[in-house]
């Protein structure tokens, strides 16, 4: 199953809860993939602007962006010359599927590294030199492993699981579905949502 993103998103917005609990988690990613993609554009973080850089940032202003989950209230950054436009988020619905990709990547459980990196490359490489997106990757990365960690250390109190089919037209013997969680934290009213992929085959059926 090669390419199997889209199906998972629709497997996802057949369940109410998880449909919910996946639109906030797009939302607090992809407000996060816009300040670390000002970040790479100005060249240097929040709070740490050098002397000899003449444009900084100024604020954010508030956009809504609709995905088959619902609405996404983002907080879309500026910067003070008026040169920054974001890239994260296309107003296109179909342009943002690379968007949506990656989302679905930094919450799946067995994702490996270079996956994320390849989905970065795809979403911000037609836009920006190489060294820009390497910085939005660094970024990205590392928020990606702190909230690893914190989910090894979070305490829950609850759990919601559901495994889902995933449809899709395949001509081999393989089935897929998607087995969901979402953590409720004890502390907060954070959720954490993971997921992964489970395949299976069908035996061929037997010719007398």
């Amino acid at each position: 199953m090669p390419e199997q993103h889209t199906e998972i998103a629709i497997a996802f917005a057949r369940d109410q809860v998880i449909k919910e609990s996946f639109r906030k988690q797009m939302e607090q990613a992809t407000n996060l993939l816009l300040q670390d993609e000002l970040t790479a554009f100005l060249g240097y973080e929040a709070f740490h602007r050098p002397g000899s850089v003449s444009n900084y940032r100024n604020g954010f202003y508030p956009r809504q962006l609709w995905k088959r989950f619902g609405w996404l209230n983002l907080r879309v950054p500026r910067d003070r010359a008026g040169r920054f436009e974001a890239h994260t988020f296309n107003r296109d619905y179909e342009r943002n599927h690379d968007l949506e990709a990656l989302v679905l990547e930094l919450r799946r459980e067995d994702v490996k590294q270079v996956e994320i990196n390849h989905r970065l490359k795809q979403l911000y490489g037609p836009y920006y030199e190489t060294p820009t997106v390497t910085t939005i990757t660094k970024a990205v990365n590392q928020h990606h492993n702190i909230l690893q960690n914190r989910r090894q250390n979070y305490r829950y109190s609850g759990v919601y699981q559901q495994t889902l089919p995933v449809l899709v037209a395949d001509k081999s013997a393989a089935r897929y579905t998607v087995n969901v969680k979402i953590k409720s934290c004890v502390d907060s009213d954070d959720e954490v949502f993971s997921y992964n992929l489970i395949t299976s085959y069908r035996s061929p059926a037997l010719k007398l």
